[in-house]
Order: structure tokens, then C-alpha cells, then sequence
């Protein structure tokens, strides 16, 4: 089922100052680095970055650090960076190929690798990764990855990938279905999707996306992508989008989606916006360009914060609204197998 909504809510505008506070800093081998992580219980710093997988410990010092240059001599930029706590290692992947290692957590070496594509091999290509629960309880790499031009060895936009056995396969594969959905092939060159920050929350993986509007001006929009994580979905039929808007006090519109976080806030925020004691929250950086069709940020920027709880109920109400007969605006033709009947768009202010 896949299927589309949009939801707006409540924006709050920053102004950012120049001042700031030198914590701590350090000096790396690769000037260049693409991705960090922290864990959880020991405060290890990893970063991953070009040719190069770094180890820091909570003051910044370095560890380990490791290559990941291939033999041909070719920079490798790192695509994903994610700490499988389950089974105490490091998941990365980089733009060799697109290909992924199991790595040590101390050393940073190889536990295991596969041949198989999963990250985009061009540098100028979006990757988003990272480690959740997923099919049989088992934790799996959940991958949103944009293509540009040539399709490569794969046609996977959204992926769910082993972490055991068959290394970042899908599962079935062999058998015809897969933890995967793909753009269809006719729109590879006319919908591109920009892959910003993904994560998993209350039994569901989410991506955050910027991609064009289908069927419009080409204006650019941010969305929220969501498949289930149980282990009947194997095919990601639950597939669905939800459009996040953003407007400013001047009803101008701030469309491209830049970083985003979930967290509990401080109980200050709690109370000066009425939310439950303990209740997750979105927050998302949103930049405008000169046009609606320009991907290039401006200076301005956005700060909105939305409810989970808000968000989960808008993924209801749109996949409530595919099932049941009527219009086909919810119809994803872009998404590879979709079967959403369609119904009629809705917009909540």
C-alpha cells in the first residue's frame, strides 16, 4: 500500500548569532569527513570521512582510525555510519561500489562485507543509513538512496538489509520479494529524491526526503517517508509519504528540509507548549531557495518542531484515506508495485 498526506504544522524562526564556545578540538588525517556518531554507553566518537573510518574517545582523542581507500586508488566517501548495539559493532558503508563492511568496534576492522549494492557510488548522490529492528526481531540496515542517471547494480530507493547471513541482501530476494521499494523506472530522470536523515521510532523506520512535487512546476517539497519494521512486511507494503510544510509568520514558505532531530524536550518546552509529560517531538531545520524549483539554500532558515504523535496520526489518516474508494490522489506512480487506490488529497493547517 503506499500512498501520500500532507500535514503542516506550528514554525518557530531562529536567529542565529556568530558566538560560540571551543569545547574541544582535535586534528584528523582526512581534512574531509561526511558522518559522525556517538555511542550511547562509552562516549566513543566515530567519523566517518573520505578514504578514512576515525575512532575518538569522549574528549575528542583519537583511538583508532583505519583506510578504506580501495586498491584503484579512488577516493571512498562514506555514505553510512551506524552502531548496531545488538550485536556490538559498526555498520558503514561508502561510495566504492556502494558497498558495505561489518566493522570492530575498537579496531575498526572488517568482521564482514558483501559485494552487494547499497549506498550510491556517486559522490554527489544521497545515502541515508542506520540500524533498527526489523524482520524476525533481528536488527536490520535501513537504506534510502537516491539514483541519478544510470540505474545501478540494484533499483532500490528504500531498502531494509541483513545484518546476519546473507549480508545486506533484502530479504527473499531469491524468491521474487524483497524488504525494498523502488522508484519505476519511466521516472528515474524526472523524480529524484534527495535523502536527508532517517530514523526509527515506535515500530516503524522513517526517512526525511526533499524531492520534487509530482505532476507540478517541479517545485521542490520535504516529506516524511515511513515503512514498518514487523516482519510480515517483507515487500514494504505499508510504504507511505506525508509532505511536511513549513511557513514562516509572513506565510513565506521554507521547503527544503536541511537537519532534522527526535527527542523528548525540556520540561520548560513541555509546559510552554502543552505536551504530555514524555512525548517525542520533531525538530527539523527547513532553508528556502530562490525559487521554489531552486535547490540552492539562502541564507534564511526555518526551525519547526512537530508532535510525533501528530505525525503518526497523519500517516493514519492517509493510509485510512487510500483504502477507501474515490479520487487517485494518493496514488505514488512514481514508487515501483504501489497499490493505493486513491482517494482525496488532504491538506491540514
Amino acid at each position: 500500500m503506499s500512498s501520500q498526506y500532507t500535514f503542516s504544522l506550528l514554525i518557530l524562526i531562529f536567529s542565529f548569532v556568530n558566538n560560540y564556545a571551543e569545547v574541544a578540538n582535535f586534528t584528523l588525517d582526512s581534512l574531509e569527513f561526511n558522518h559522525m556518531t556517538v555511542h550511547d554507553i562509552t562516549g566513543d566518537v566515530y567519523i566517518g570521512g573520505v578514504d578514512y573510518i576515525h575512532r575518538l574517545d569522549e574528549d575528542l582523542l583519537l583511538i583508532s582510525n583505519i583506510t578504506t581507500k580501495p586498491d584503484d586508488e579512488t577516493d571512498n566517501y562514506n555514505k553510512i555510519l551506524s552502531i548496531n548495539y545488538n550485536d556490538n559493532n559498526l555498520v558503514t558503508c561508502g561510495s566504492d561500489k556502494g558497498w558495505c563492511q561489518i566493522r570492530n568496534l575498537t579496531d575498526l576492522s572488517v568482521l564482514g562485507d558483501s559485494d552487494k549494492y547499497v549506498a550510491a557510488p556517486n559522490v554527489e548522490d544521497s545515502t541515508v543509513g542506520f540500524v533498527a529492528p526489523g524482520y524476525d526481531d533481528k536488527p536490520m540496515l535501513y537504506v534510502g538512496t537516491s539514483k541519478r542517471g544510470l540505474v545501478y547494480d540494484g533499483v532500490e530507493a528504500v531498502s531494509g538489509r541483513q545484518l546476519e547471513e546473507a549480508l545486506f541482501h533484502t530479504i527473499f530476494e531469491s524468491q521474487y520479494k524483497q524488504t525494498a521499494v523502488g522508484i519505476s523506472s519511466i521516472y528515474h530522470g524526472e523524480y529524484f529524491v534527495i535523502y536527508i536523515q532517517g530514523f526509527s521510532y515506535d515500530g516503524f523506520s522513517y526517512f526525511l526526503v526533499v524531492q520534487k512535487l509530482y505532476r507540478s512546476d517541479n517545485s521542490y517539497i520535504t516529506r516524511i517517508v515511513r515503512v514498518c519494521q514487523e516482519r510480515d512486511d517483507n515487500y514494504y507494503q505499508s510504504y507511505t509519504e506525508v509532505t511536511l510544510q513549513c511557513d514562516g509568520r509572513d506565510s513565506t514558505s521554507y521547503n527544503l528540509l536541511q537537519a532534522a532531530h527526535v527527542m523528548r524536550p525540556a520540561s520548560d518546552l513541555v509546559t510552554s507548549l502543552s505536551l504530555e509529560d514524555g512525548e517525542h517531538v520533531l525538530f527539523a531545520v527547513f532553508a528556502k531557495g530562490e525559487t521554489p524549483q531552486d535547490l540552492t539554500p539562502l541564507q534564511q532558515s526555518a526551525v519547526c518542531m512537530y508532535k510525533m504523535t501528530d505525525i503518526e496520526q497523519a500517516f493514519t489518516d492517509a493510509i485510512s484515506g487510500c483504502v477507501d474508494p474515490g479520487g487517485d490522489d494518493y496514488e505514488l506512480y512514481y514508487i515501483q508495485g504501489s497499490t493505493c487506490p486513491g482517494t482525496v488529497h488532504i491538506n491540514v493547517q
